[in-house]
């Protein structure tokens, strides 16, 4: 077993913890962020709308965090 093969299979070890310790970070990460009710309902459309106006966007949210209490 060449030197070079031991490396490879320490990147592709380290590639994985990196890939798992991301997930579940990433996982973490969204149960924590606010999500607005519309993207759990997968509301695309209001998606485009807040892409094509912001301030219609910022209404919005700032109305969901008002109904949120």
């Amino acid at each position: 077993m060449g030197k070079g093969q031991k490396m490879k299979k320490l990147l592709l070890i380290l590639m994985v913890i990196v890939i798992a310790v991301a997930a579940v970070v990433l996982y973490f990460y969204r149960q924590m962020i606010y999500v607005p009710d519309w993207y759990e309902q997968g509301d695309y459309q209001t998606v485009e709308e807040m892409v094509t106006s912001p301030e219609k966007a910022a209404k919005q949210v700032a109305e969901e965090l008002e109904n949120r209490g």
